[in-house]
């Protein structure tokens, strides 16, 4: 948009809980009274809406044609229609981000675990234990690194194994 002026606005009576994710020319995100809806992201009509009865505990994440949202579990909808594929127990839940790749779902658990979550079957690949102090994982290249108290851990998306720590 060379002028910056606004292409579309979109009235949301329950409010948005945290920042969209945008793939594939659609606008996704979570609202405050627990639906996740789907936008056409040139032009703001609705695609759909999914009613999931939760309190979002941190933004979506988008990949492999499945969108991730975290409550007091992992929930995978398809990205195209908002049909459920699977959910997922994380110990709970968890407040930071998901990363999601088109194999694997990473979802921080209340345990201070760090889950690894298949994104096809919706099943436990593996746990990396963490620490209570967890604060946040974010996906870096081929690692998941996780922030804890006073110290980043690097982990290889597709083992349990700690690629380097600081």
């Amino acid at each position: 948009v060379e002028t910056g002026e606004g292409l579309w606005t979109v009235d949301l009576s329950d409010g948005i809980y945290g920042a969209p994710a945008v793939r594939d020319g659609r606008v996704y995100h979570a609202t405050a009274g627990g639906a996740v809806v789907a936008h056409d992201a040139a032009t703001g009509e609705p695609r759909w809406e999914t009613d999931l009865f939760r309190r979002f505990e941190a933004p979506p994440a988008v990949a492999g044609g499945r969108l991730y949202v975290a409550a007091d579990r992992v929930f995978a909808l398809d990205a195209a229609t908002g049909d459920r594929r699977w959910t997922f127990d994380a110990d709970g839940g968890g407040s930071a981000p998901l990363v999601a790749t088109d194999e694997t779902v990473f979802a921080r658990g209340a345990d201070g675990g760090v889950h690894a979550i298949d994104a096809g079957s919706g099943t436990a690949r593996y746990r990396f234990d963490a620490g209570l102090e967890l604060s946040s994982v974010i996906g870096v290249g081929d690692a998941v690194c996780v922030a804890t108290g006073r110290r980043v851990r690097a982990v290889d998306r597709t083992a349990s194994g700690v690629t380097w720590s600081y």
